[in-house]
Order: C-alpha cells, then sequence, then structure tokens
C-alpha cells in the first residue's frame, strides 16, 4: 500500500533509526499479509473488526503479548498519521485494546507440543491407557493434580461427555470432556482399569496405581505426567497442562465468565495473567478451540 510506504517516509524524515523503520516494516507487512484475505486493498477499507481479527490472528500463531502489543502501537501510530495528515476522517484502530506486556503466564504448552505428547502415548497396555486417559483427561478440563486424584466412576457421564470435578472445600462444577478425552477414558474403562483393580472391588477412584490397584495420588499422576513427557524431551507438570487448557481455550475466543467457572476459580483475580494475552473482543466466542483439534 502505498499510504504505508509514505508512513514509513515520514518516520526516516522525523530521524527515527533504521532498525525502529525495519520493525514498523515487519509489523505492518503482517497486517497487510492478514487483511489480503479481506481483499483490503487501501486504509479506508479497514474497520475496527479487522484489527480485531489480525490480533486474534497473532495469539494463535503464538506471538508473545510483548509482541502483539508493539504490533498494535504500530498500527495506531500508523492511523493517528493518517488522520492528522487527513488521509482518513475515521480512526479504525482508535479503541484497538493493546495486551499488557509485563506479567508472563509462565511455561505454557503449545498446542502442538500437547498433541504430540498425547499421541506418544499410543501403547495397548494396562499402564498405557491409564495413562493416556489421564492425560487426555488433564488437557480437557484443567483440572488440579489434587482434583484428578478425588475423580470416583461416579463423576463420570461419558454419554453427554461431562466430568462432575470436586475442587477446594468441597465445590463441584461440571467440566465438558473431548471427543478424545472421552474416548480414552471409555477405552481404559473396558478392561485396563479392571486389570488394575487386581481383584478389589471397593475401589471407586477413576484412575489407579498399579502397585495396589487403590487411589492414584497426587505425587503418582505428577509422576505420569513428567515421566509421559520426558520420553518425548518435553518438560511438563499438571499445572502446565491446566496453563495449556486455560490458553487454548481463550486463544478459541472462550468467555472469561466460563473460563473462570472450568477452571474453579471463586472471582477473576487469577486470571489476570490470561487477560493480558488476549488483545480485545475477549468475550466473543469463535469455537476453535485447539482442544478439539
Amino acid at each position: 500500500m502505498n499510504e504505508i510506504e509514505a508512513f514509513l517516509s515520514s518516520l526516516q524524515q522525523k530521524g527515527r533509526s533504521p532498525r525502529t523503520v525495519r520493525v514498523y516494516r515487519t509489523a505492518l507487512a503482517s497486517l497487510i499479509r492478514f487483511l489480503s484475505r479481506f481483499k483490503r486493498r487501501t486504509l479506508s477499507d479497514i474497520f475496527p473488526k479487522h484489527l480485531v481479527a489480525w490480533q486474534k490472528h497473532l495469539v494463535r500463531t503464538e506471538c508473545s503479548a510483548a509482541t502483539i502489543n508493539l504490533y498494535s502501537r504500530v498500527v495506531q501510530s500508523l492511523f493517528e498519521w493518517q488522520v492528522k495528515a487527513d488521509r482518513l476522517f475515521l480512526n479504525p484502530a482508535g479503541s484497538l485494546e493493546r495486551p499488557a506486556p509485563g506479567r508472563t503466564l509462565g511455561r505454557c504448552p503449545s498446542a502442538a507440543n500437547m498433541k504430540r505428547l498425547l499421541e506418544s502415548v499410543s501403547g495397548v497396555s494396562p499402564i498405557d491407557q491409564r495413562d493416556r486417559a489421564l492425560l487426555e483427561l488433564a488437557y480437557a478440563t484443567g483440572a488440579r493434580c489434587e482434583e484428578i486424584s478425588r475423580i470416583d466412576l461416579t463423576a463420570l457421564d461419558l454419554e453427554r461427555r461431562t466430568l462432575l470435578v470436586t475442587g477446594k472445600g468441597g465445590d463441584q462444577r461440571v467440566v465438558p470432556l473431548t471427543r478424545a478425552a472421552a474416548s480414552a477414558i471409555a477405552a481404559y474403562l473396558k478392561v485396563p482399569r479392571e486389570t488394575l483393580l487386581k481383584g478389589r472391588t471397593d475401589q471407586p477412584a477413576l484412575f489407579l496405581s498399579q502397585r495396589n490397584g487403590r487411589r492414584l495420588e497426587t505425587f503418582a499422576i505428577a509422576g505420569v505426567v513428567s515421566r509421559r513427557g520426558a520420553k518425548v524431551n518435553f518438560v511438563v507438570s499438571p499445572h502446565d497442562f491446566r496453563r495449556a487448557f486455560a490458553t487454548h481455550l481463550m486463544m478459541g475466543g472462550a468467555s472469561l465468565a466460563h473460563l473462570k467457572d472450568l477452571l474453579g476459580h471463586k472471582d477473576y483475580s487469577h486470571l489476570k495473567a490470561y487477560l493480558r494475552l488476549a488483545p480485545t473482543d475477549f468475550l466473543t466466542a469463535v469455537r476453535n478451540s485447539p482442544l478439539n483439534q
């Protein structure tokens, strides 16, 4: 677009460094590449919804919050310059929100790494099938390690693909299961769990220990996660699964209210890190989460 070259030339005339101009050019090139799918040929063809869609695209391609903040600031500068130069009447980036680059979320596996890890647990032994069911459930629900340990068979409804999770203080919440999680759990319940019971008839727990047929404890669940990750050279913890669940739902446009309830939080204070990753329009559900891909 000629308008962008004119804008970059104005930066050079103001004495901006070549490095700064390169950064601006890279940011604007990202925008133009994305907008080409909408056949936007001039800046006057761009509306706020296009900029919001571009920011969501950056989130899905795993750009950092700092990068999205910078790119958004560059775009805002471009449109402010257009308005001041009387080239545009309205500024489509005037209300564009930028993610705060300050606080980081912590280690969060990508959707690709989660898929690689889950697919690596493909054996047919009782332990393999138990571990696959456990990992699929952890990713599908974002349940805490101790919550997974407390799950009983009565908490499952595989027909409706839901799970009743008992959280802190005995609070309960119903969370949906992905198709992959429901399938893995159903396979585990057919024979593998009976094998792990070792003849016991008094054990209601879903996930059982290989050693004694009793409930799989929290430390053992953490061991399953780290051991399975190590086999594919992937450092991961149960809480990383929880972060991945929340982040990937957010990337799909999940409602903030739903995310709070699914994670079992009483208020929104624990979601600040996730909010900083969301560029704008966080409450719009777009139904394209990596969880079901």
